[in-house]
């Protein structure tokens, strides 16, 4: 069987457009666009100080092809929202075996509350103390570097009681399903509709021992049987400001009376759309957190 190579094509633009960009982008990504943002850190503590001026966009795609028109497609587009601000457009070509090593470059440990997001090469000396999420990403969203997913974590942290049942829409890497049973989950169900990423999600879920704890499958919200459905105290779901006000109402069918749900991937731009999706579905909305131009909501099945 021939080795797939992937394009991985990143934009840097200023943090305040990056996600309109990402937003516009995102049809053309495998999985949908990435926003990095950069941040200052502590080297040797791992926390995050602050953030920078910029961003950077990654977009994913299979390679049959040469890269050059997707570049220019991508170029294009970006200038079509941006005529008048500078950008960059460079691209990579990844095998897919090689993905686990291209992303040790930039990744460091990253702690949100009593949990260190950390990867499999990093010596466990360096947890101090913490509990380790131990995260390879493979081919799948989330390593904690994003604002979407530390606004999640942190939501995690603040909001999980040991024993609760807990359901992660849109898993990704398993990140935050992960989490959820080191903090004292009860049962975790995690799901995504990208067969790829569920595949990622299994096998970290493996290397941090929590198999037994951790049911991943690749399916859809609708396919969550009657049986499951109504049984969960704590719903999160890192997915796209649209998707959630398109799914608002099935989240909150996930949830026991008097339920959590937590909701990332917010962009600022659509803040008040997710809201009022939230609010139509008969949701109680309890705390909006925000990092950079990205927001969470926190609320409650009324």
């Amino acid at each position: 069987m021939p080795i797939e190579k992937w394009l991985e094509i990143s934009i840097r633009v200023s943090s305040a457009n990056a996600d309109l960009i990402a937003e516009y982008l995102s049809p053309l990504s495998y999985g949908g666009a990435i926003v990095e943002q950069e941040v200052l850190s502590d080297e040797e503590e791992g926390n995050v100080l602050g953030h920078s001026l910029y961003a950077t966009i990654k977009l994913y795609s299979l390679l049959e092809q040469g890269p050059d028109e997707m570049v220019s497609v991508v170029t294009a587009k970006t200038q079509e929202i941006l005529p008048t601000e500078d950008f960059l457009v460079t691209y990579t070509e990844i095998k897919e075996e090689e993905w686990s090593t291209s992303w040790k470059a930039w990744f460091k440990p990253i702690k949100v509350g009593p949990l260190i997001v950390t990867a499999p090469w990093i010596k466990k000396k360096d947890h101090r103390g913490l509990i380790p999420v131990v995260i390879d990403p493979g081919m799948a969203f989330g390593t904690g570097s994003h604002a979407t997913t530390r606004l999640c974590l942190r939501g995690i942290v603040d909001h999980l009681r040991p024993g609760d049942r807990v359901l992660d829409a849109g898993t990704g890497s398993g990140i935050l399903a992960i989490a959820a049973g080191k903090l004292g989950a009860s049962f975790v169900f995690a799901f995504d509709v990208d067969e790829v990423a569920v595949k990622d999600a299994r096998r970290n879920i493996e290397a941090n021992e929590l198999s037994n704890l951790i049911d991943a499958e690749h399916c859809s919200i609708s396919d969550i049987s009657p049986e499951m459905s109504g049984s969960f105290d704590l719903v999160v779901a890192n997915i796209s400001s649209r998707t959630v006000a398109i799914l608002a109402q099935d989240l909150r069918a996930q949830l026991k009376d008097g339920g959590t749900l937590i909701v990332s991937g917010v962009s600022s731009t659509n803040l008040k759309l997710v809201e009022e999706s939230l609010r139509e579905a008969g949701m109680v909305k309890l705390k909006v957190n925000r990092q950079g131009d990205w927001r969470s909501i926190t609320c409650r099945r009324g």
